[in-house]
This record gives C-alpha cells, structure tokens and sequence, in this order.
C-alpha cells in the first residue's frame, strides 16, 4: 500500500482518468518536473532544486511552446538571441556549467547556444567557465548535485521507469529514494510500508539468512532488507517459520520425506544445494559459487528459477533488451518504427514475446529505440539516413581527382559503402563478428537501409567484413595464442603424452587450466571424476553411503547435512567386501538364524512375551533383520518357533544354539 492508502492498481487507473481531461499531447502525472521543457529550455540542461509537483506535463517528446501547448521539438519558432549567444544549426544540449559540454547526444537542432568558452548557468545565462556556478550547497540532506537527475529514482519506480528528459539537479544520494513528501529516505522505509510479512515473521532493515533450524542463525552474512522469523523462531525446510523447539521433529527424515512431496512442478527437494547459479539472473554468472548450501524445493536439475518463481529452461529466461527497451512476453508484433510512426498499420499477427521499445520511443533505421521527432528524413533510392556520416561523400569527381576534406561528420542521406548493398527490408539484427556463430532471437519488422552482402559481416569499426577477417575474441580463463598446443589438456587427457601435431593458433586455455566437458576452463580439481560399474557422479553425495554391512541398520539423522562430491553407488546397488557397488540382493547375509532382512518391517514383532496378545501397532515400519514366517523372537533375541517358547513359570525350552 501506498502512503495515501492507494494501491498500485488505483493509483493507474486514478491517472488515466485524470489524463483523460488534459490538454492535448499531454499527461497526468504523479511526480512531474517543475523545471518542464519549452522552446526556450528544451536543449539545455537547467539546474533545477524544486520538488516534483501532480498535474498535467507534456508527452514524452513533446515540449511546452510558447502558447503553453506541447508541440514538438523541430516546431519551436526561434527567437532572437540572449547575451553571449549564437544561432546554431547543431545546439548542444550538454554546454551548461555542469557538464561543460561534454556528454553524448543523438539529437540536436537549431537555435541559441553559448558562445565557445562560454557555459549556461543555473539561471539560464551563458557566462565565462571561471564563473560557473555548481550549486552543491542547495542540496537538502541525503542529496548531492548530479548532470542528470533521475526522474525515476522514486519509492515507487525506484529508477525503472520512462525517462523522457534529463537535467543536472540534486538527487537523491545511493540507497536512497523521494517519497510522497518529496524527502529522500533509505530504501527500507520505501520497502516497509509495502512488504505483507508471514505468520511469526516480522520486517527487519537486517535479514538472517541462516535463520533456519539446521543453522539457527549461526553464520556470518551481509544484511539486507526483508521479512526475518520472529526472536525465538526458526525456518523450517519449507520455509515457515516454527518455533525453536519445534525444530528437533523438523530435521527428522520423516518429516523431511512430506516436505519432499510438496514441492512445487520442476521442483524437487534437496539436502543442501547452492544458492547461486540458480536463476535466470544469475546461471551465466562467471563469478565462484561461495554461497553456502541450503535445504529445500529446487528447480530440477538443468532448470533455472525465472523472477515469478516457475522453473524453466536457460533458453526461455527473458532476454536483456538495448537501450529505451522493456522486455514483454505478449508484445505487439507489429510494432511502431520510424516508418509506420503516424500511420494506420493493419497488423493480423498475435502478439510475440521479446525485447519492445518504451513508451515514447520509436524503433529507428539503426534498430535502436528513439524518440520520434529523431527519425530521418526521407532518403532516396539506394541511400541511407545517418547521424554521423562523411562530411565529403564519395561522388564521380572524387573518383577521377583527389579532394581535401577536413570536414566532420555530417548528418544526412548517403550511398552504401564497400562490401555493402541498400535494403528496402533489411533485418534489425545484422551478422556481426561477435554474434555471427550464435544469432541471437531477432523482432520481426523490417529496416531500410545499407546491409552487409551475403557471406560478410559487419566488424567492430562497423565496415563490412569477412568472417575470417573478424578479431578472434577469447572467452574467460582464455587467451590468444598463435602457436599454441594442437591437443590442449582437457579433463579426459590429464597426464598423458602430447601429440606430435605441428602447434595451430586459436583460443586455449591458461596456464594451470584445463578444458572442461563444457568446454569452459578450470582447474584440474574441479575435473568431474570417472566412476567405475554401478556408480555415478554426484555433485551432493550421501556422507556415510550404503554398504552390505551398514544398510540393514536403522536409518540415523547424523550428518544429515553434510554432502560429499565425487562417485557413490546409484539406487538398488550398496558398496560390496570388494568396494564395488553390487545389488542389495547380491549381499552376503547379514542377518541371524531364522530371520530376513525387510525394507519396512514391523515396529512391534510378535515375541513369546505377547504372541497371544491382540495388539494394534501404531509405529512406522521399520528396515533391519526380522524373524522369517512362522517364527517368533524369543527370550533370548532368537528366532524361534511358538512352540519353543518357555511352557510356565520358571521353565524354559531353550534353543539348541544357546549356552547356558
């Protein structure tokens, strides 16, 4: 819940409501600049300390006018020039005294900007650098001054939001965000007021994440915000919490076994797994898994967890998008573009899942997401629109004389270049060196404009290239060797003589390093282990496995929790005499005279002492040594028949194997 006591949900809808009564090209906002865009402003970065205020503000690409309509940009009149001004064809939106001019940009247009050595202050008036003024001491406690202030940075949006411009101002300081006062506060009084903690837990700034029964809190760990057990409690291994001496009936296998039975689809139950390494976010990571182990439901194995918590394949986590993108699983599969912006499209197909630009942006000729008003204009047959091309383009007088050109880049329409040809429908995802041996999922719509010709790819510097021609790009723990081993140590050839192969260039290894079965290096230790008949690797293996002399034994809870890597005994088979992995069958006897070994046998066998007693046995079966049918277990702990049972006080039939 919100502060108002509005849910997210009203508050969205509350919005469009209000944004029905606004002017046109514009929208309601929550927490809209006070410092809005104009004519006059809209290519400058003004400093601005005021509050963010509720009310109707200019669409996304769109500025205030002089009429106090939102027009766009390119339809500003352009007035005459203040002191220290020029008219330019190019503003830089960057030359105030925060900035100095230096940042990047892919639109300017024409109108007033500072003259050279001179920057816009926070007032809006160019003066020289020495009289710069960077108004740090404006801003209020837990903020700092900034080039360009998040307008997201909010409890709400906590910075994920559409940021349609960008200003030096005071922002809020790391770790915190405004709230509905407008005061930056730490993220755990934005969390609190939103987080619904469970039975017996309560919200904490510091979150124990050994809090459970098997460690109780005991381990050391970096704090984070969240929900945490109640003092006294601890979680169980499904996860809720239980008091502390409800933590002994917790542990037991018994227990253990119906936490199993619960787990979710994909999911499966595991003594101690890792923690890292097991979502979409983090699968690829290449940092060292020092998290410890933990027990519980996890995704099975080659599954990952998505952020809804439903386990899926690596190859369906969600993609991460560009620049101005959202990722979408139903997004429209006939999105907006620099070509169909404005018009009516007719689009029949269903709706697709990838990578969509945001609200307010465009997909533009390069295939990034742009702001409408920075589409190109149209080009003609064979040429294509760029934002820095040659200043001297190549022409048929070029080609018989040598023409000096000192010019920069220019924006405008251009021929294709060398190893190039123009496409009315190209693809937004070219082949490129990096990506060439690996095509990535591609949106389907077309871009017009110059592409690689088929069997080349465009290079780092952006020119069309072969494939070949690409610069090789080695993977972590590799390195670039031009004469290096033709049979590189791999785990399967550790310790054996090289080949006599003349050396080959590529990608190996680095030193102390071997290939992997993935293919990824590592170190020798972490080799996986060749198991011998009836056994397999594991990665968690029991730490005191079956053996024909231990497995007849009641099952113990010692070293539950402990796990082992290397090669045990698959299931139905126990470590032999011989410390080979045989069938449990194949075990020489382990049990007495008269009795067989059962899996789940009687908690309360039939003895001399109650044979003719009816009884009810409430108890969970048992796995051990058992007397065989027909026999019952006598005084001394034999197996015997009924009829050998003590006949009366003080008289005993004894069996032919007892000493007396």
């Amino acid at each position: 819940m919100f502060k108002d006591g509005r849910t997210g949900v009203q508050k969205n809808v509350i919005a469009r409501f209000v944004s029905a009564s606004c002017a046109e090209n514009e929208e309601y906002l929550d927490c809209g600049s006070s410092c809005p865009l104009t004519c006059s402003n809209f290519q400058e970065s003004l400093f601005c300390t005021k509050q963010c205020t509720k009310g109707c503000f200019c669409k996304p690409g769109y500025v205030l006018g002089p009429n106090k309509k939102c027009i766009l940009p390119q339809n500003c009149p352009i007035g005459p020039c203040q002191g220290n001004e020029v008219t330019t064809d190019c503003v830089n939106p960057c030359n105030n005294c925060a900035q100095r001019g230096k940042c990047t940009f892919e639109f300017c247009g024409r109108g007033c900007d500072c003259k050279h050595g001179f920057h816009r202050n926070s007032t809006g008036h160019c003066v020289e650098a020495k009289d710069c003024d960077v108004p740090e001491s404006l801003c209020p406690k837990h903020e700092h001054f900034v080039p360009c202030v998040n307008q997201c940075n909010d409890c709400w949006s906590r910075g994920d939001c559409d940021q349609s411009f960008c200003q030096p101002g005071c922002d809020c300081s790391p770790g915190f965000f405004r709230d509905d006062n407008g005061d930056c506060v730490p993220e755990s009084q934005c969390i609190a007021e939103e987080i619904s903690c469970g039975v017996n837990e309560e919200y904490t700034d510091c979150v124990n994440p050994c809090n459970d029964c098997v460690k109780q809190g005991q381990c050391q760990y970096n704090c984070e915000y969240g929900c945490d057990c109640k003092k006294g409690y601890f979680k169980d291994s499904r996860g809720v919490c239980i008091p502390a001496e409800q933590c002994a009936s917790a542990l037991d296998s018994r227990n253990c076994r119906s936490c199993r039975d619960k787990c979710p689809i994909n999911q499966q139950y595991y003594i101690c797994m890792p923690t890292c390494k097991t979502t979409c976010e983090n699968f690829n990571s290449t940092a060292p898994c020092e998290a410890d182990c933990r027990s519980g439901c996890f995704c099975k194995q080659g599954l990952v967890k998505r952020s809804d918590g439903v386990c899926i394949l690596p190859s369906d986590c969600p993609q991460k998008c560009g620049l101005n993108e959202e990722y979408s699983i139903c997004g429209p599969a006939c999105p907006e573009s620099c070509e169909n912006f404005g018009k009516s499209v007719m689009c029949t197909h269903q709706c697709v899942k990838g990578c969509f630009c945001k609200r307010g942006f465009i997909r533009g000729p390069q295939g990034t997401c742009i702001q409408p008003q920075l589409c190109p204009a149209e080009c003609g047959e064979n040429e294509e629109y760029l934002q820095c091309g040659p200043a001297c383009p190549h022409s048929c007088e070029s080609q018989v004389r040598t023409i000096a050109c000192n010019h920069e880049c220019v924006r405008g329409c251009f021929f294709c270049r060398e190893n190039e040809e123009f496409r009315k429908c190209g693809t937004p995802c070219p082949a490129t060196c990096h990506n060439h041996t690996n095509p990535r999922p591609c949106p389907e719509f077309c871009v017009r404009g110059c592409a690689c010709k088929p069997g080349y790819v465009k290079g780092p510097d952006g020119r069309c290239i072969l494939p070949q021609e690409c610069p090789v790009e080695c993977k972590e723990k590799e390195e670039y060797m031009e004469c290096g081993p033709p049979c590189p140590s791999t785990c399967d050839n550790i310790g054996k003589s090289p080949c006599a192969v003349p050396c080959t260039k590529g990608c190996f290894c680095r030193s102390g390093l071997v290939r992997g079965p993935d293919g990824k290096c590592i170190p020798p230790a972490l080799c996986p282990v060749a198991c011998g008949p009836n056994q397999e690797f594991l990665e968690c293996g029991p730490a005191c496995p079956l053996s024909c002399t231990n497995y007849t034994l009641p099952t113990t809870h010692a070293n539950v929790n402990e796990c082992h890597r290397g090669c045990f005994c698959k299931s139905g088979f126990v470590i032999g005499p011989d410390g080979s992995c045989i069938p449990i069958t194949s075990c020489p006897s382990v049990c007495e005279e008269n009795e067989v070994f059962q899996e789940c046998g009687t908690a309360c066998p039939v003895t001399c002492d109650n044979r003719l007693v009816s009884q009810q046995c409430k108890k969970r079966c048992l796995r051990g040594c058992f007397c065989a049918p027909g026999f019952i277990r006598g005084p001394f702990g034999k197996c015997i028949l009924p009829q050998e049972c003590p006949q009366g006080e003080n008289r005993w039939v004894l069996p032919k194997s007892a000493v007396y």
